[in-house]
């Protein structure tokens, strides 16, 4: 009986110990974070400043637009981002199925102030693969042995020709695939 009594009372004793623990450190913890409040709303205050008035990358714009029309920009040809006016505001012009088509964005925040965009130029045929995908696809089939786990996968667009770059096999492999070819290239 007197162990349990004895055991009883440690126990008690150590809750106590570690509720006044906890206790302690709730200050310590709330006085921190409230002195770290202020100074991290005042740090970060200014940045977002500087960031609202700073134009995005025309890249960010353009990314938007297709986006936007829930299209692989590889469908597009001659892309043009024009200079900003005097709202800030860029003009976006390019064209799908030969049809001219164009966006305004804020240059600041990306939204779209209009469009212009006819709905036959966005008619894609049903069964027509993405470019890209086509593009990556071929580039992969023509390396012998080739079953697949290729890492590091990126593709880029420039005046008709894909840029395919992977990884495979501890190898790095670069392709250049011509859209109106349908063929790799030197």
């Amino acid at each position: 009986m007197k162990k349990s009594m004895i055991l009883l009372c440690i126990l008690v004793l150590m809750l106590s110990v570690l509720c006044a623990c906890g206790k302690k450190k709730e200050p310590e913890t709330q006085a921190q974070t409230t002195a770290a409040v202020p100074q991290t709303e005042t740090q970060t205050e200014k940045p977002t400043e500087a960031e609202t008035k700073k134009p995005m990358d025309s890249g960010e714009l353009v990314n938007i637009v297709f986006k936007d029309l829930k299209l692989s920009i590889a469908y597009a040809a001659d892309i043009e981002v024009h200079p900003g006016d005097a709202e800030g505001n860029v003009a976006i012009s390019f064209k799908l199925n030969n049809i001219n088509c164009s966006y305004v964005l804020n240059g600041t925040t990306g939204a779209i102030v209009s469009k212009n965009v006819p709905p036959e130029a966005v008619e894609v045929p049903a069964n027509s693969p993405d470019p890209f995908e086509k593009a990556i696809n071929t580039a992969m089939d023509s390396i012998e042995g080739y079953s697949g786990g290729a890492e590091n996968i990126q593709a880029s667009m420039s005046e008709g020709i894909i840029e395919v770059n992977f990884d495979w096999n501890g190898q790095h492999y670069t392709f250049h695939y011509d859209m109106n070819q349908e063929k790799l290239v030197d």
